[in-house]
């Protein structure tokens, strides 16, 4: 048995970064990110000496190869197969991953809840080193963009359309993703006076059929204006119509997330309809965060001591 000491990282780096070679690995570099309350490995990916994977039946041999030079060698280490016995590169892949799991993982931080995080663990068999790095996602709002699209006659038209229910003026949220997918709206409606008016099922489709008659024979930038079948679709069809083109402008592309809303209704002045609308945009940051490196040891028998030649006899 040997009197070397390794800690558990260093002698699984050092074992993992040894059997790799064998299998002509120059390179090996795992990913991985999260959010919300999850994370996960996206994937392992190798770099070849070679440029030639090598087959099942190779990293199986090797694979016992290495478990018998390891008992043989330090049986006070303990080396075990992934959960997942796969073959080929899934197997080296799951090695790879395990020593994440086992060895790196429990230094990153939170990458995994809330905002998340994202980093990478790399795998480099001449420097025998194994290297990680993580960041941390952050969110911050920018400031609201605010502006008004007026088109007095269309306003009008709608807003005396629902004068007739009671209504004053229509006031609407909507949530997007990054990629501009409104998963929430809501509409709310005011008297004149400002109260809030709440519309039964008979009142909102009546609204409904006072709006589509006046989007229908009117068109926006020459193009007609298709009829909504629900609140929800007639908060983002206003939205589409009067909001879209100049609301995005103002985003890029570490935009997260956006709200808008709008309230279809008299000016400031009260003297024509409008529509004013606000955009507020969730900006996707990062922060960066632990990076570190393992250099493996050179694991081996220990070195014999050369034998001095005896002069033979005469």
């Amino acid at each position: 048995m040997t009197t070397t000491s390794f800690s558990a990282e260093e002698y699984s780096a050092a074992f993992l970064i040894d059997f790799l070679a064998t299998l002509g690995v120059r390179r090996a570099e795992l990913s991985f990110s999260g959010g919300g309350d999850s994370g996960a490995v996206d994937h392992v990916e190798f770099t070849y000496v070679k440029k030639r994977l090598p087959s099942d039946e190779a990293v199986t041999e090797q694979w016992l190869l290495a478990l018998a030079r390891h008992h043989l060698l330090y049986p006070e280490y303990k080396v075990e197969l992934p959960p997942h016995a796969d073959k080929g590169e899934k197997l080296l892949a799951a090695l790879v991953e395990k020593h994440f799991d086992d060895h790196i993982n429990s230094h990153l931080g939170d990458w995994y809840n809330n905002e998340g995080g994202r980093g990478s663990v790399a795998v480099d068999i001449a420097e025998r080193a194994v290297r990680h790095e993580v960041c941390y996602n952050t969110t911050s709002h920018g400031e609201p963009h605010t502006a008004k699209a007026n088109h007095p006659d269309l306003f009008t038209a709608l807003l005396a359309a629902v004068n007739l229910l009671g209504v004053g003026s229509i006031e609407a949220e909507l949530d997007f993703d990054s990629e501009g997918y409104c998963w929430s709206q809501t509409l709310t409606f005011h008297a004149i006076d400002g109260a809030v008016v709440v519309l039964d099922e008979s009142q909102q489709a009546a609204l409904l059929t006072a709006c589509n008659a006046v989007l229908c024979v009117h068109s926006f930038e020459g193009k007609p204006l298709g009829p909504a079948d629900s609140m929800p679709e007639l908060a983002l069809a206003f939205y589409e119509t009067f909001v879209k083109s100049p609301a995005l402008e103002t985003s890029d592309d570490e935009v997260e997330s956006f709200a808008v809303s709008y309230t279809i209704g008299p000016d400031a002045e009260q003297l024509f309809p409008s529509l004013e609308w606000t955009a507020t945009f969730c900006y996707h940051d990062t922060d960066d965060g632990d990076s570190d490196e393992v250099i493996a040891p050179v694991i081996g028998p220990a070195a014999k001591r050369a034998r001095r030649s005896r002069p033979r006899a005469a």
